[in-house]
């Protein structure tokens, strides 16, 4: 008979018998620990798994939320934005005092710019939820670009800003025209918000035998490195005191880079503090699959470049 006490103290006995010879070897070992174990990892585990669980459910919430809230926002501003823009056409006839006109022109300023926050936020909320589908037909990216200054222009005027782009012909390429435009008033109207009086914001488009890439430069506030880590995610605003007080909701970035990725794009952003910023996407020329994009080049002013390489901020603005 041997009697064994475990890690708990508890007493164990255990009759052993060798009928065909006097020695024997017993191996034992106490599983009581490494049990105790398993069963901490297996609740551990569990607990996860019930946290993510709840987790996903909430951000599907959200998303859900979100989008049903920016639905019932858009219907009624797109009636605002109809009629006030009616008014100021003066479609019907004179609206008498001149002012009335001038209030209808407030009124659909405001409402458009409030219509294109609603837009983001319901894009990025489809885009969480997986339901974002783009309308992929072959499109003239010269018009987008032509478009896209054209809408930005007034605002660099108003800003003191030069804004350049050398124009050269771009092919046509596969992708969702909307998608496209509005990552380019995204990154070109970023770049005039955060650019000084005097400064200068320059879109740069190059086309490759498998992709097409779109850079827009500038010579603003430039933003830290810690500080790019997070600008790709919603709702982050970085700069300093008086960008702070700049409008927006900072989605830009984050949809733009969603929006890039959907096409299968990469999005990237370079910049130096004081020196400006420099954000560019890619596009391919045919099917996502293709598309190898190359590695971002740091920034670095004193490193001269080819033709073939992207410029520094220095030379691209």
């Amino acid at each position: 008979m041997i009697s064994i006490k475990d890690a708990t103290g508890a007493e164990h006995n255990f009759s052993l018998e060798w009928p065909n010879s006097d020695v024997g070897i017993i191996v034992m070992r106490d599983v009581t620990a490494t049990e105790r174990k398993f069963i901490e990892l297996e609740e551990r585990a569990e607990s996860y798994e019930q946290e993510k669980n709840i987790a996903e459910t909430v951000s599907q919430q959200k998303s859900n939320f979100l989008a049903n809230m920016s639905h019932e926002l858009r219907t009624p501003l797109n009636a605002i934005n109809g009629f006030s823009d009616i008014i100021n056409r003066e479609v019907f006839g004179p609206v008498g005092d001149p002012r009335y006109k001038e209030f209808a022109s407030n009124i659909l300023f405001s409402g458009q710019h409030l219509l294109s926050l609603i837009n983001d936020i319901l894009d990025l909320s489809k885009i969480e939820a997986g339901k974002m589908e783009l309308n992929i037909e072959s499109i003239e990216i010269n018009k987008l670009i032509a478009q896209a200054l054209q809408i930005v222009n007034v605002r660099a005027e108003d800003a003191k800003l030069k804004l350049i782009y050398d124009a050269v012909e771009l092919p046509q390429i596969k992708a969702d025209s909307r998608a496209i435009k509005q990552i380019l008033l995204n990154l070109l109207t970023n770049a005039i918000k955060f650019t000084p009086e005097g400064g200068v914001v320059k879109l740069i488009a190059e086309a490759h035998p498998s992709q097409l890439v779109l850079r827009v430069a500038d010579s603003g506030i430039g933003i830290s490195q810690d500080d790019i880590k997070r600008l790709a995610q919603p709702f982050q605003q970085v700069g300093d005191s008086s960008a702070q007080k700049s409008e927006g909701t900072g989605l830009g970035l984050s949809l733009s880079k969603s929006l890039v990725e959907l096409h299968g794009g990469r999005f990237t952003v370079e910049s130096m503090l004081g020196k400006g910023t420099r954000v560019s996407f890619t596009l391919p020329m045919e099917q996502a699959q293709q598309l190898e994009p190359p590695a971002p080049q740091q920034i670095d002013p004193s490193h001269p470049h080819d033709a073939s390489q992207i410029p520094p901020l220095a030379q691209a603005c």
